[in-house]
């Protein structure tokens, strides 16, 4: 965990001198590089975000697929009947 970050205004050569003296043992160290933090948590807060749009994608394939199962299985009145035989030659009474 870093205790103090510093960005130098330049590149260039740069001294460092710590306050304290620390023990061999206390495993004192230095990092230098880029600080790393903002992509960690652009990462995470990407992951999240792909995770939150696919949740939603999926709640509403389960909304649409149920609608169309229940429009398929709700009953619906029956069909009217054909219309009768406009009559048949020597039937006729």
């Amino acid at each position: 965990m870093a205790r103090a970050t510093v960005t130098p205004p330049r590149d260039g050569s740069y001294e460092l001198r710590a306050a304290t003296v620390a023990e061999a043992s206390s495993g004192f160290a230095v990092a230098l590089g880029e600080s790393i933090g903002g992509r960690i948590v652009r990462a995470i807060l990407g992951a999240l975000a792909i995770g939150a749009l696919l949740t939603l994608a999926g709640i509403g394939l389960i909304v649409a697929t149920s609608v169309r199962r229940r429009r398929r299985t709700t009953p619906s009145a029956p069909p009217p009947p054909p219309p009768a035989p406009a009559g048949i030659a020597g039937l006729e009474g």
